[in-house]
C-alpha cells in the first residue's frame, strides 16, 4: 500500500472508504462550479463503458448540476445526466465559494441549459 502523499489524495482515499447511501459515479478533486456545472479532476469513474471513457485524473465538465445533498462529511452532486459525484476537495482559488454562490443560485432557480437549441 502506497501512502499518499498530498493533501488531495488523502481526502480521496478518506472518500473512497466512506460508505454512501447511494451509488456513486465518481468522485471529482479540485472543483469549481462555473455556469451551472462542476469542472473537476475524476477519480474511480463506475461508468466508463457507457459513456466516453474518462481516465483517473483527466480534468472533465460534468452536465448541469440539477440538486445537491449532503452525503455524510461530502457534498455530492446529481447532474442531468443521472451522475452522482462526490465533491473530494475544491480547487484552491475559489473553488469552494464558487460552489457556495452556485447553492444560493440554485436555491432561488436557474434555466438549464437546453438539450439542443433551434
Amino acid at each position: 500500500m502506497t501512502v499518499p502523499d498530498t493533501w488531495a489524495e488523502r481526502q480521496l482515499q478518506e472518500a473512497l472508504r466512506t460508505p454512501f447511501a447511494t451509488p456513486v459515479t465518481a468522485y471529482l478533486t479540485d472543483v469549481y462550479i462555473c455556469s451551472c456545472c462542476a469542472v473537476g479532476v475524476i477519480h474511480h469513474d463506475a461508468r466508463p463503458a457507457e459513456r466516453e471513457l474518462f481516465l483517473d485524473g483527466q480534468r472533465i465538465r460534468t452536465s448541469d448540476i440539477r440538486s445537491v445533498s449532503r452525503d455524510g462529511h461530502y457534498w455530492v452532486i446529481h447532474t442531468a445526466s443521472q451522475s452522482r459525484y462526490v465533491l473530494v476537495t475544491f480547487h484552491a482559488d475559489g473553488g469552494k465559494k464558487s460552489f457556495i454562490d452556485f447553492l444560493m443560485i440554485l436555491s432561488n432557480g436557474f434555466y438549464s441549459t437546453p438539450g439542443r437549441l433551434h
